[in-house]
């Protein structure tokens, strides 16, 4: 994997704060916009319980798609990786 970001060559123990950095940028995002928003369109809020159901169904929907793309770079991939 290159981890070179221009010049700067990140360590790879610090890939790990990216999801930290996400959830910490989103979190306020969602709870000052999103979910007032929803609330506006359907009258009344998200319970705890759907958001966390709809949280799963996108964690599904990206697991997938990561499926899909990592499948399509595997099958043009040339080299031969036997994994037993």
């Amino acid at each position: 994997m290159d981890l070179r970001a221009g010049d700067v060559m990140i360590p790879v123990s610090a890939i790990n704060i990216f999801n930290n950095i996400t959830i910490l940028a989103l979190v306020p995002i969602f709870e000052n916009y999103m979910y007032p928003f929803i609330k506006r369109v359907r009258g009344y809020p998200l319970t705890m319980l759907e958001k966390i159901g709809y949280g799963f169904f996108l964690a599904m929907l990206a697991m997938l798609v990561a499926g899909l793309i990592e499948g399509k770079c595997s099958c043009s991939c040339s080299c031969s990786v036997v994994v037993v």
